[in-house]
């Protein structure tokens, strides 16, 4: 038994390399630095990994952060040497049957251009969670609407200007009638 603790811490004492008494070795690194070419992981501090660049991708310059586990870490910023004439936001506009997309426009500072970003949500009428133009978004039930933007069932609702009729006659509703689960 003393020979297999013997070997076990052996190997644990191999294993947890410290810097400065607050990093350990993490057991799968996985740098990462953003922007950066060649990027080490210098340990861990509990479950986050400390890392450094050495070189940055094209479009980004390498410059001192923070130090962390006793020594300096080294990031990339991107090179902001150009300026984006980018159109303004477009707002809200229909993307098809039940939904809308809100377009922004933002300066790429690595390629100068102006790249949009889209945001979806479920049109007037529908609810839902879509993450694109064509999926997520679902219809009121026969004769319902909701507010553009509704995420739940219970945001429809038969309007004050629904009218129906039964054998006893027509009948309309005084305030909204919003669907229940």
């Amino acid at each position: 038994m003393k020979k297999i603790v013997f070997v076990f811490l052996l190997v644990l004492s191999f294993n947890t390399k410290s810097y400065g008494n607050a990093c350990m070795v993490c057991p799968d690194p996985s740098p990462y630095v953003a922007g950066c070419a060649m990027a080490t992981s210098l340990g861990c501090i509990g479950s986050v990994e400390v890392s450094t660049c050495q070189e940055c991708l094209d479009g980004y310059t390498r410059v001192p952060g923070i130090t962390q586990c006793s020594q300096q870490l080294y990031e990339c910023e991107p090179d902001v040497s150009c300026t984006c004439d980018c159109p303004g936001d477009v707002g809200w506009t229909s993307a098809g049957t039940g939904y809308q997309v809100y377009t922004e426009y933002l300066c790429n500072a690595t390629t100068c251009a102006c790249d949009p970003v889209y945001s979806y949500r479920c049109a007037a009428g529908y609810y839902g969670s879509p993450i694109s133009n064509h999926a997520g978004c679902t219809s009121c039930v026969p004769f319902g609407t909701s507010a553009a933007g509704s995420t739940a069932i219970t945001n429809c609702y038969l309007p004050t200007t629904y009218t129906g009729a039964d054998p006893t006659g027509t009948f309309g509703y005084t305030q909204n009638c919003y669907y229940t689960n």
